[in-house]
């Protein structure tokens, strides 16, 4: 999986090349246009602070940014998700925040602790690997959580869409 180690020595030394990386793409894609840019699988937060200082320049281009964790609690890297939506939130080009590429069992307990942290929109998008995947989670709409945050499971590639009940839903595919 991402690790967001980089090899790019401390964070004050990674800071500026991922954010020189990811300006020259997303100059490219928000010259087309966008409805929307999905930065998805982000595994360090210091790839998340480069990523929203690169947003802010691009004007009134929206955003999504989702992160890869490890665990129900952390990025790849270590940083608490919490840390990591914090960093990018408050960014008025973000208008959602969540998870991707993160094994399904640790998705319910990842996106309650970003909605301690933002109000913005929710999103989850997990894609699995049919090999990977436990039984119960091939059943066509499975419910995999009850309580505060419902996700579902389209038999369709292994995509996972978050419904949080109370709050704008944001559609996944």
């Amino acid at each position: 999986e991402y690790t967001g180690d980089y090899g790019l020595g401390t964070p004050d030394e990674a800071r500026p090349v991922l954010r020189e990386f990811h300006q020259r793409r997303a100059e490219a894609l928000a010259s087309a246009s966008p409805d929307l840019l999905a930065i998805e699988t982000i595994p360090s937060g210091v790839e998340a602070e480069a990523i929203v200082d690169v947003l802010d320049t691009l004007g009134d281009v929206p955003a999504w940014v989702s992160f890869s964790c490890a665990d129900d609690r952390r990025l790849h890297d270590g940083t608490p998700i919490e840390v990591a939506v914090e960093a990018v939130a408050g960014s008025p080009a973000v208008v959602a925040v969540g998870v991707n590429c993160t094994a399904p069992a640790h998705v319910p307990a990842l996106i309650r602790r970003v909605a301690t942290v933002t109000d913005k929109h929710l999103v989850g998008l997990v894609m699995v690997d049919h090999d990977q995947v436990e039984p119960c989670l091939l059943r066509r709409r499975q419910r995999l959580v009850g309580g505060d945050a419902a996700i579902d499971r389209d038999d369709d590639g292994g995509a996972l869409i978050l419904q949080p009940q109370q709050r704008r839903r944001i559609g996944a595919v």
